[in-house]
């Protein structure tokens, strides 16, 4: 019976320490660091790190004494597995962790399986290692043996070590009175994942102690830092019930804040009439760094030869968890992506003013926007299911009328435009093979230096194809009579690279003496329309909801109802003067979504 015991205990043990390693580990992948030497300088955040982690470890471990059998315990430590890998994949294409609501759109990746496989790295294989020693231990220390006043001793164990970490920050929080600079911003930051912790996404509140802290910006970066990866998953299911139980939050918006959308944002409702077509380019994953003729000859070409073009060279990208679905939303309405979740997915049945309604107007906006008796059509180029960011519903949100689901490569898609040019009013045209990981490349014929990184040639050559595949469009807006009229936009959804990425390609270009400029993340912005009289090109940092202003001031429709929370970057006085900062944009935008302003706010118009 003593050697039963002591298999048990140590299969417990080693099982305790798989989970705190693979917590461990996973931060040192993410971040790069364990903070192992604050222990000596700075106890209280060592504490408040590796507490939460320990607490977690001795939590699963109780469970081993309330079961006879064990293997569970590798199905458990396999699941984490997957866990980590999925939080450090979607961290390194996003730069923010999952949240409960990407979670619930698993089923979003449908097809993008390279796209994952792009942010795995060898390194990241020391994930596994915790899983594997502890099924080896297994095979050897395998007991049927279960002990409550073990399991119960550990779960109290658990709590102890979670309320020291808790109270390291509690203490760090008061010293701040004492600090200054960087030292007090370090601070606020340490606390913020346990203002999370008790953070409620329904009410907007958060509470720790006796200290109102709802102040201080929440970061589920922070949060996974001083808790564990198991915490967070832990808190999004938690998250999810409350979704499903409540459902999506909606809010309110208060007269003042009406107030403030209506002398800001909003014209008086009156009819439109778009003075072109409208075709929308929206570029997967753009940058302006390849917007250069040995890259994009065609489109370089197309630039120079035209005086009717207006060029912003650096957009900066406003995405959210919505991706590119979001990069899609600003583009189209002017708005940006709500704070939490994904507006595609959660607030798909919400009334949106759009570009596209400018064209076709959905029964609320009938009154406002044509004047015509014109029949209008909009139909939108959709290279990938139409599940994939509930692009079904989403369209019908903007008043497009037909999504028409083309092939994957660039070559089909354009294809596709090409047999129905001239039947559309407003087209929005999506390509897809600079999506990640770049397999446009492929069909390039385009040379790159042999010691270019691999991710920055075919990145490059996947423009490049783009560029071949774009040809016969960028010659038909001379030759095809139906294009005699239309204003053409071509802009990203979205830049694609991390930081320690574009470190990579920045130290090859100076070693190599290359002119690649990939150090700032900026998309490009480029518009044709026999409307504009001169070439302008704008140089300095602009937003992506900018766009949308510009493009509804070139096609003739700025009194449309809705302006859009950027400016026109045409008009100099309006980049100037900007009635909304990002930050008030972003909560502006989150609150209109939300409250589904835009349908009440015309209804009490009619």
């Amino acid at each position: 019976m003593k050697s039963i015991e002591k298999k048990t205990l140590i299969y417990a043990i080693v099982f305790a320490i798989s989970i705190f390693l693979q917590c461990v580990l996973f931060q040192w992948r993410l971040t790069g660091t364990i903070i192992i030497s604050s222990l000596w300088y700075n106890t209280s955040e060592f504490c408040a790190y590796y507490m939460p982690k320990m607490a977690i470890a001795l939590f699963f471990t109780s469970f081993v004494f309330l079961f006879r059998r064990k293997y569970w315990t590798i199905y458990a430590s396999v699941l984490i597995d997957i866990w980590l890998l999925v939080e450090l994949v979607y961290y390194r294409a996003f730069g923010f962790m999952l949240d409960s609501s990407t979670m619930l759109i698993a089923t979003n990746m449908k097809g993008f399986g390279g796209s994952i496989m792009m942010y795995l790295m060898l390194p990241d294989v020391i994930l596994l290692l915790p899983t594997i020693l502890l099924a080896i231990v297994l095979y050897f220390c395998n007991t049927k043996e279960r002990n409550w006043l073990l399991s119960i001793a550990l779960i109290i164990a658990s709590f102890i070590c979670e309320t020291i970490g808790m109270c390291c920050f509690h203490v760090a929080y008061r010293s701040t009175d004492n600090l200054k600079g960087t030292e007090f911003e370090e601070y606020n930051e340490l606390l913020i994942p346990y203002n999370e912790y008790h953070f409620n996404p329904f009410t907007q509140r958060a509470f720790y102690g006796m200290y109102d802290i709802s102040n201080i910006q929440i970061t589920s970066l922070k949060y996974v830092r001083y808790h564990s990866a198991i915490h967070h998953f832990i808190y999004n299911v938690k998250d999810i019930c409350c979704r499903f139980w409540e459902g999506n939050a909606i809010y309110k918006m208060t007269e003042k804040e009406k107030d403030k959308v209506i002398n800001l944002c909003l014209n008086q409702p009156q009819p439109v009439n778009p003075n072109s077509k409208l075709i929308i380019c929206l570029i997967e994953s753009w940058e302006n760094w390849v917007v250069r003729p040995d890259v994009m000859p065609n489109l370089c070409k197309f630039i120079d030869t035209h005086e009717s073009i207006f060029w912003a060279t650096k957009i900066k990208k406003q995405i959210k968890a919505g991706g590119s679905a979001d990069g899609q939303m600003i583009i189209n309405t002017g708005l940006l992506p709500i704070n939490e979740g994904s507006a595609c997915f959660n607030y798909s049945s919400a009334l949106y003013p759009s570009l596209s309604a400018c064209y076709t107007p959905t029964i609320n906006q009938k009154d406002y926007t044509i004047d015509s008796l014109r029949s209008y059509k909009s139909a939108i180029l959709v290279p990938h299911d139409l599940t994939v960011w509930n692009q079904n519903k989403m369209s019908a949100a903007y008043g497009i009328q037909e999504n028409i689901r083309t092939g994957g490569t660039d070559k089909e898609i354009m294809d596709a435009y090409m047999e129905i040019m001239g039947e559309y009013d407003y087209t929005m045209i999506i390509t897809f093979s600079t999506h990640n990981p770049f397999d446009g490349h492929i069909y390039s014929m385009l040379e790159t230096p042999s010691g270019m990184p691999d991710l920055m040639a075919r990145y490059i050559k996947s423009n490049n194809y783009l560029d071949e595949c774009m040809e016969g469009f960028l010659s038909s807006i001379d030759t095809n009579e139906d294009m005699g009229n239309t204003t053409i936009v071509f802009v990203g959804d979205h830049t694609v690279f991390y930081p320690e990425q574009r470190v990579a390609f920045a130290d090859y270009c100076r070693t190599a003496d290359q002119d690649y400029d990939v150090t700032a993340a900026y998309g490009p912005l480029i518009i044709y329309s026999p409307k504009i009289t001169k070439k302008e090109k704008y140089e300095e940092p602009s937003y992506q909801m900018d766009v949308y202003p510009t493009v509804l001031k070139v096609i003739g429709c700025e009194n449309y109802y809705w302006k859009g929370v950027g400016v026109d970057l045409r008009d100099s006085i309006a980049r100037n003067n900007r009635p909304l900062d990002e930050i008030e944009a972003y909560d502006l935008s989150d609150k209109l979504i939300r409250s589904n302003f835009f349908r009440e706010y015309l209804k009490s118009e009619e």
